[in-house]
Formats: structure tokens, C-alpha cells, sequence
């Protein structure tokens, strides 16, 4: 592994939450994995066996119009990795992120991440 993506794995670490199972599985919760960083973060822990959950938005549309689209990109790491979650959440809205995280999310919960 190159120096600037274990760097970016630690970056990540400090900024997402992980999650712990009974059953030893090791869950991750990445924001924005369907974009440039959020999905190598999501490549990077699919190939070390970990059950990653995704949220994102597709914000980059609104900004960018349709050649701003991220969907591929999600289509794509749904193809390619079965231990990949998506869920489409906005998390400005903590009602609706809250609500779709117990619907569809792990039933564990939190720890919070480094400071």
C-alpha cells in the first residue's frame, strides 16, 4: 500500500464512525462514498473483508448538472463488492439520515471516532 493511501486510511479513520458486531464482522460508515475519496474509501475497506455502508446524496448533480453525476459510481461499487451498503440519505437532514439508518443500517451501535 503507497504512503498517500495509508495516509488518506487514517485521514478517513479519524472522520468516520466504526461500528462493532457480535459477530466480529467489522462495519464501517463512509458519507459521500460515491465520490472521488468516499468511494476509495469504500474500495479499500470492501477489499479487507469489511461490511461498508455508504450514504450519499448525488449533491455533485445538483452542482454540477447531469456530467456531475456520481451514480455510476455507486452503480460500480455495488457491482463489485457484495459487503457494499448503499444507502441514498442526505445527512443535513438528521430526521430522514436517522430514520433510513434504522430501516436499512446494522443494529449496533456507535463508537464514537478518534480526536
Amino acid at each position: 500500500m503507497g504512503i498517500w493511501r495509508a495516509r488518506l486510511v487514517d485521514l478517513w479513520l479519524d472522520c468516520v464512525s466504526l461500528l462493532h458486531n457480535p459477530f466480529g464482522v467489522k462495519q464501517l460508515l463512509v458519507t459521500g462514498s460515491s465520490g472521488l475519496i468516499g468511494s476509495e474509501v469504500v474500495t479499500f475497506f470492501c477489499r479487507e473483508n469489511w461490511e461498508v455502508y455508504g450514504l450519499d446524496n448525488n449533491m455533485r448533480k445538483d452542482f454540477f448538472g447531469p456530467q456531475g453525476d456520481t451514480l455510476w459510481n455507486r452503480d460500480r461499487l455495488q457491482k463489485n463488492f457484495k459487503t457494499f451498503r448503499y444507502l441514498e440519505v442526505d445527512v443535513r437532514d438528521r430526521n430522514e439520515s436517522w430514520r433510513s439508518w434504522q430501516k436499512s443500517g446494522p443494529r449496533q451501535s456507535f463508537i464514537q471516532p478518534r480526536t
